[in-house]
C-alpha cells in the first residue's frame, strides 16, 4: 500500500481514494531495490530514488491517544510533493501493517479524543 498512497498527493486530483485515479502514477516511482511492504527505515531510500517526493510518517498510540512521529522528512521544503502517511499496525501480527494517506494533519489533530476509536480515526483522516 505504500506505493499506491506515495502517488496520492502527485496524483491529487478529485476522488483521491479511488485507486484508477492515480494507478497511471505507480510506473512513474523508481522503486528499484525497495521490498515491500516498505518498513519505515526504508523510507529514507525512496526519498533518494524520488527526488520530487518528501515523506512524513506518523503512527497513532492507543495508549496515550496521541500521535508519534516515526519519520520526518529533512527534504520536505526542497520537494514539490510532501505525503503524511499514518502506519497503522495490526496488534496481533507485528508485520501486519498499513499506509494511510492523510490529506488533513489538522483534522487528525482535533480529532484525538478518549473516545475515538483507531477505526473512526483511519476513515476520517483520508476524508
Amino acid at each position: 500500500m505504500f506505493k499506491t498512497r506515495a502517488t496520492t498527493d502527485v496524483s491529487s486530483g478529485q476522488h483521491t481514494y479511488r485507486r484508477q485515479n492515480y494507478a497511471k502514477y505507480e510506473t512513474h516511482l523508481n522503486l528499484d531495490g525497495l521490498e515491500f511492504p516498505l518498513a519505515v527505515k526504508d523510507i529514507a531510500k525512496f526519498e533518494a530514488q524520488n527526488p520530487t517526493i518528501a515523506i512524513h510518517c506518523i503512527a497513532a498510540d492507543s495508549k496515550d491517544k496521541s500521535f508519534s512521529i516515526l519519520y520526518l522528512s529533512p527534504r520536505v521544503h526542497q520537494r514539490d510533493h510532501t505525503l503524511t502517511l499514518l502506519l497503522l499496525d495490526d496488534e496481533r501480527h507485528s508485520k501486519n501493517h498499513h499506509y494511510v494517506f492523510v490529506k488533513n494533519l489538522s483534522r487528525s489533530q482535533q480529532i484525538r479524543t478518549p473516545f475515538t476509536r483507531m477505526s473512526q480515526l483511519s476513515a476520517s483522516l483520508f476524508v
